[in-house]
């Protein structure tokens, strides 16, 4: 059944379809991002962080800092409910390399994410025509078995820097289907 999101647990409990509205980020989204990025830090990734590396996180997803990178070229997109309730956002540079990407709690496991993606990488490969190399991230460890499922493959091994585990991965023009198994999570 489609219809209005009034409140999480009803989304979470499959009782509806939501239609996620992708937007740009607008000046004053900055703060709600801040804090979406914040809680998704301490529910899942701070094991994977060092001290160092929870210093520079926070840094980074300070309110001014999201908001001086929008004026400096890199791009956020919003998920949003119909009702305006943030429901997760992707932020990219150069049109290629997504720098996060997070979704909330409560909205987990309802195609955000990959609709975030569906919605940049048609944008990345107009941007870079021919020479498009595919999207590149950064994963926590933990997060590889997700970003598997939403088409990308591990380009490298495991590494740490700067108080932080993560493992390169890239979702080429096409590797949609990466996620079904079919491979050994390896870019050839």
């Amino acid at each position: 059944m489609r219809g209005r999101c009034r409140d999480a647990e009803q989304l979470a409990g499959g009782t509806l379809t939501v239609e996620w509205r992708i937007r740009v980020y607008r000046p004053g989204d900055e703060t709600a991002v801040s804090q979406l990025a914040a809680s998704c830090f301490d529910e899942a990734l701070r094991p994977y962080y060092e001290e160092d590396g929870c210093r520079l996180f926070f840094a980074y997803i300070a309110p001014g800092e999201i908001a001086a990178r929008q004026s400096h070229g890199a791009q956020l997109f919003l998920a949003e409910t119909a009702e305006g309730a943030l429901a997760g956002f992707l932020e990219m540079r150069h049109f290629c390399h997504i720098s996060m990407l997070f979704t909330g709690k409560a909205f987990r496991r309802m195609g955000v994410a990959r609709k975030l993606i569906d919605r940049v990488t048609p944008l990345a490969v107009r941007m870079h025509g021919k020479d498009f190399g595919g999207l590149t991230l950064l994963a926590v460890p933990g997060a590889v078995s997700v970003y598997r499922k939403l088409g990308f493959l591990e380009d490298g091994p495991e590494q740490k820097a700067c108080g932080v585990r993560f493992v390169p991965m890239r979702r080429r023009d096409g590797d949609e289907t990466a996620g079904a198994g079919e491979h050994d999570g390896k870019i050839r």
